[in-house]
């Protein structure tokens, strides 16, 4: 119960508006999709397909709501994809649906409610499913260049989205990304 509670607090205590929207001079409604690398590269949905792009090149327009952000997500057909070690599990989330597989091989799917707050000023998703065995939250943190980022050790780029989930009493913690997922 005191996890809720703390989730419920952080979910509070963030405080407007949620993912950034590009234009590179030729392109606009370039959507940042919550992952860069060290090459000054961002993650970005653009022409209708997923690229890297310098960084540089791009210069900020505007930004989608929480609930935009979530709808345009579930149009194009893009999921949270997160993870986690210690012990290693993944986890997807799209629209009201969601899916656990712990490191006991286990796989589960959820039909969660999703909490989002339109008077905040970063992204934090928080959902729980209807059965109660999962509840988490994530957290976009941000690109921050003097912190370390949330690291995909799989693929060495970095994620702006950290997640913490409670399966069946169990407390997890990794990165989250966005992206197709073909399960």
């Amino acid at each position: 119960m005191n996890f809720k509670l703390t989730i419920i607090i952080l979910f509070i205590s963030f405080s407007g508006y949620t993912q950034e929207i590009y234009t590179n001079g030729t392109a606009t409604n370039i959507l940042f999709l919550g992952e860069y690398n060290d090459k000054n590269e961002l993650k970005v949905l653009l022409n209708d397909s997923i690229q890297f792009v310098d960084q540089k090149t791009l210069q900020q327009t505007n930004q989608h709501t929480q609930k935009e952000f979530l709808k345009i997500l579930d149009s194009l057909n893009l999921s949270f994809i997160c993870s986690g070690f210690e012990p290693f599990w993944d986890f997807r989330l799209k629209g009201n649906k969601a899916w656990f597989h712990d490191f006991n091989g286990k796989k589960e799917h959820f039909t969660i409610t999703l909490f989002v707050d339109e008077f905040q000023s970063s992204s934090t998703f928080m959902f729980t499913s209807f059965d109660q065995k999962l509840f988490g939250i994530i957290i976009d943190k941000g690109i921050k260049n003097d912190e370390p980022a949330c690291n995909i050790s799989s693929t060495e780029n970095n994620s702006v989205y950290e997640i913490y989930v409670t399966y069946n009493g169990k407390m997890y913690m990794g990165c989250g990304v966005i992206g197709i997922d073909y399960k």
